[in-house]
Order: C-alpha cells, then structure tokens, then sequence
C-alpha cells in the first residue's frame, strides 16, 4: 500500500510472522520506482500495541530510512535487515 503523499512516499508491505515475538513484523518498504528501500523486521514501538492493523492504510504516516511511523503516536522501528 502506498504511504506517504502527492510530493512522495513509499509502498509498503508488513506482514506479522507467526514464529516472531508478538511486536515484531516483516516488512518490506520500496521507493516509487520500485527499488527496494529496506527488507527485514521491524519492531513495534511502544511494546504491546495491539491495536495496530497492518492491513489498514489509516494505520501509517510516514517513513524516514529507518523508522516507519504509525497513527496513534507509534512507529516500527528497523530491528533486522535480511540479507538477499
């Protein structure tokens, strides 16, 4: 989904692995022209916020590098790059 504005942003897909710690996601974050920004897992931040829908388009704001941040004062953060 796309996050982000008419003067830029990122697509962004997360996804919450089944075999990772409750605040932990995988995503995958490109740029317009499809080049990828960053893959690997991010954490949720702060601890336990279960009423983030990752699904939702309403549940994101922005990104800048390292930090994707979310509605409601919460962001994930970059935890873990995955090697390609």
């Amino acid at each position: 989904m796309w996050v982000g504005g008419l003067d830029g942003g990122v697509f962004v897909v997360i996804k919450k692995p089944e075999i990772q710690e409750q605040d932990v996601y995988l995503a995958e974050i490109y740029y317009l022209s499809g080049d990828l920004a960053y893959k690997g897992l991010m954490r949720l931040f702060p601890a336990g916020a279960v009423d983030f829908d990752s699904s939702k388009k309403e549940s994101y704001e922005g990104w800048d590098g390292d930090t994707l941040y979310l509605s409601n004062n919460r962001h994930l953060k970059v935890h873990l790059k995955v090697n390609e």
